[in-house]
């Protein structure tokens, strides 16, 4: 990640192995990021965290989301793909019984509990 991002040489990184390969998380001030890599610890994307509202998030994915199984729950972390020609969303959620999930859109609001690939944007299997 160092040799991607200069700013992180002096951040401290956090390391997590997923299901899908591994993530980096670590702030540069006061912006959050998450660096994805695949199971082969191929660089796939970074995502910026920022506040769930209708200045940030793009309307085709908050109508999506309206309509979505997770209407109901609570957004507690907003994710979108930060690379030059890609997108995507990474949305942390909490249910009214305080279960914590996770689930992926892609630019159209196509949610799926499995990453999309940002240039594909079909989940990965």
């Amino acid at each position: 990640l160092n040799t991607r991002n200069s700013a992180t040489e002096t951040q401290t990184i956090n390391w997590y192995q997923t299901n899908y390969g591994y993530t980096g998380n670590y702030a540069i001030g006061s912006a959050n990021y998450m660096a994805r890599y695949d199971q082969q610890g191929n660089y796939v994307e970074t995502l910026r965290r920022t506040e769930w509202n209708n200045a940030n998030v793009p309307t085709a994915l908050n109508n999506a989301y309206g309509q979505s199984p997770y209407k109901n729950h609570t957004v507690t972390g907003y994710w979108s793909v930060t690379d030059p020609g890609k997108s995507g969303y990474f949305l942390e959620l909490r249910d009214k019984n305080g279960v914590n999930s996770t689930v992926w859109s892609d630019s159209q609001g196509n949610f799926t509990t499995a990453p999309y690939s940002s240039t594909t944007a079909k989940p990965n299997n």
